[in-house]
């Protein structure tokens, strides 16, 4: 089973957010976590957000800036291409999405071709983000029950 994660599943995971004990125990049952090449800015960013408003001391910045970096060692990453990045366009439009939110679903997407909807759960925190892969077939890893 593969895991695509956005960058806010990203973020509570390797910030240790709500919620990252859950995710942490559905993502050891996945063989491997994918994101595309741009979640890692995107969970940089989210680093940099939780070290100023949580005014996280040294010890700490550099604890979680290498959370980050050890998720990210451990992610899949996928490249864009034109095709996909056409895609997030036209996603973008037709579910009112965030430019890289949109990319996203695409890249989702695209890996939900390459392995097959059976084999691929989609893990986000959005609820806007989470309708839209509902609404083009992605399926929800924290909706799931773990029986």
């Amino acid at each position: 089973m593969n895991a695509y994660l956005d960058s806010s599943a990203l973020a509570v995971l390797a910030l240790k957010q709500t919620g990252h004990i859950d995710l942490a125990q559905r993502l050891s049952a996945m063989r491997e976590l994918n994101c595309h090449a741009f979640g890692y800015v995107e969970l940089r960013s989210a680093h940099w957000r939780t070290t100023k408003f949580n005014a996280l001391n040294a010890v700490d910045k550099a604890q979680n800036l290498e959370a980050v970096e050890q998720l990210w060692r451990d992610v899949n990453v996928i490249e864009l291409n034109p095709a996909t990045i056409r895609r997030a366009g036209a996603l973008s439009d037709l579910h009112q999405l965030r430019a890289f939110d949109a990319v996203h679903l695409a890249a989702a997407e695209s890996l939900q071709r390459d392995v097959g909807k059976k084999f691929l759960r989609w893990f986000c925190f959005d609820a806007q983000l989470n309708q839209a892969a509902a609404a083009i077939g992605l399926v929800d890893g924290l909706a799931l029950d773990q029986g």
